[in-house]
């Protein structure tokens, strides 16, 4: 009845899938995700814990994806056509085609994270130019965003990266 995604390098908390299930059954949920704690493997001072918006909605995406494919869960009935596209950011066109078909996914609420997502250095995503240019790609040429609107989302997302990646801890909890 359900898929969930798990990369290779990520490990899900052991109530992690059981929580996702009730939550999907009670609620008549689509898709559900969760928070998540980012480990660092070169830099262990950066780990955070990413507290996920109470939903997200297509428009939510041409800003940014707060969807971690390892945090989320779908229902098979609802999304059963669906596949990954070999593109560069797949999670994220994935996830634009599945809002396309369900109004919204939902956050299961928890005391803590259920994912732990580990950042390494040698990832897709270490290579900040490369991801830049992927998500570029991915706002103009797979959502089929304006110039200006894809200009918008890319403005957010430079300042997420910039704030998340380079920030002091200190800076970002004080704003």
């Amino acid at each position: 009845d359900y898929l969930a995604f798990l990369d290779a390098d990520d490990t899900w908390l052991p109530h992690k899938l059981k929580l996702q299930v009730q939550c999907m059954d009670r609620y008549g949920w689509d898709i559900s995700y969760c928070n998540y704690q980012r480990l660092h493997a070169d830099r262990p001072w950066r780990d955070l814990c990413i507290v996920t918006p109470p939903c997200v909605m297509l428009s939510t995406l041409h800003f940014f994806n707060p969807i971690l494919i390892s945090s989320a869960m779908v229902r098979w009935s609802a999304l059963k056509d669906l596949r990954f596209k070999p593109v560069m950011n797949e999670d994220y066109l994935f996830w634009h085609q599945a809002l396309q078909q369900v109004a919204q996914a939902h956050r299961v609420e928890s005391e803590g994270p259920l994912v732990r997502y580990r950042v390494s250095p040698d990832s897709h995503s270490a290579n900040k130019y490369r991801s830049a240019l992927g998500h570029w790609r991915n706002l103009r040429r797979d959502f089929g965003l304006s110039w200006p609107m894809a200009m918008c989302g890319f403005a957010v997302y430079a300042l997420r990266s910039i704030r998340r990646d380079w920030l002091p801890r200190w800076v970002m909890r004080s704003g």
